[in-house]
This record gives C-alpha cells, sequence and structure tokens, in this order.
C-alpha cells in the first residue's frame, strides 16, 4: 500500500511539474486575429475632463481632474440605425416619418486626427457610461457610476443647442 501511495504522489509530481513547464498561452494574438478590420487602434494619453470654474454655464457636476485613458479600438464610423435593427430587433428613434430632420450618410465629412468619421454633429452617440457628477483628482480609465437611471450621450446632433456643444479632449 506504501509503494502505491508513493507512485501515485510520484506521477502527480511528475504531471504537476510538466504543467508548469508549458508556455503560457498568448492571448493577444487571437485578439488581434478578432478585430475588425474598421476599427482603429487609439492610442491612450492624458486630457484635462470637465470645466474650469470661471467657465461660464459651468455645472457643479463638472470639476475639472485629469484623466488617462488606455489604448483601445474604435470603429472608424458609427453604427447605423439599420444596424442597430439587425441585432436588436427595434428601432430606437423617437424621431421618426418625414417630419424628422434628415441625417448624412456616415463618412460624408472628412474623418478627424485618428482618422474617425463624423465624431461632431450628425447625431449624438449614446455611450456605455451612466450619468454623474465628476470625480476629482486624477483618475485611470474611469467607468462612472456602476448603476443610475440616465445613459450618457456625446457628440452633438441636429436637436442640440450651441452651448451644449463642445470640440472634445485633446490627447497629449
Amino acid at each position: 500500500m506504501k509503494r502505491l501511495l508513493t507512485l501515485a504522489l510520484s506521477l502527480l509530481l511528475v504531471f504537476m511539474l510538466a504543467a508548469c513547464g508549458q508556455a503560457e498561452t498568448d492571448h493577444t494574438e487571437n485578439t488581434l486575429a478578432e478585430i475588425p478590420e474598421q476599427f482603429i487602434l487609439i492610442e491612450g494619453g492624458a486630457f484635462l475632463m470637465g470645466s474650469p470654474e470661471s467657465e461660464a454655464w459651468r455645472g457643479e457636476d463638472e470639476a475639472q481632474h485629469e484623466v488617462a485613458v488606455s489604448d483601445f479600438y474604435i470603429c472608424r464610423y458609427e453604427l447605423t440605425q439599420a444596424e442597430y435593427e439587425e441585432v436588436t430587433g427595434s428601432n430606437p428613434s423617437s424621431f421618426t416619418g418625414e417630419y424628422r430632420e434628415t441625417t448624412v450618410e456616415i463618412g460624408s465629412f472628412f474623418p478627424n486626427k485618428f482618422g474617425l468619421y463624423d465624431m461632431h454633429g450628425n447625431v449624438s452617440e449614446w455611450v456605455w457610461d451612466y450619468y454623474g457628477a465628476y470625480e476629482p483628482g486624477e483618475q485611470t480609465d474611469p467607468t462612472g457610476p456602476a448603476e443610475e437611471s440616465l445613459r450618457i450621450y456625446r457628440g452633438g446632433g441636429s436637436s442640440d443647442t450651441i452651448f451644449s456643444a463642445a470640440a472634445g479632449p485633446v490627447l497629449k
């Protein structure tokens, strides 16, 4: 019995050592192969977010602070309503019919310096973040509140007033 136990422990040790000797799988190659052609790598950086206290119409929830963002991929074109409907099966627009304001085809304007089209104007982008006051102090890849009732939209659309439009941050 003692020999059987020694043999079993020896085999277990051999299997454990063999497993430790295997190369770690490189998931980067698989991930990069799955990135669609229309996606562009945006290199991370830092920028100043929020408004200075001296700015006219500044809200109490706009504390100015530095934000660092890691590298990420984004599609060079906005998602179209047809693409949205294809995935979700519904039309999210509350502006339909002959009286809705018209939009332009994606890619109608020159791209910005990152190679992204239509980031300002045309339609607003509904983004992942929930609404929440900006936290003071430096932040890296902030995600905002975990749960709230209001989502954020950015970019500006035809129904936005000019004082609420902004060019956005410049990465440094």
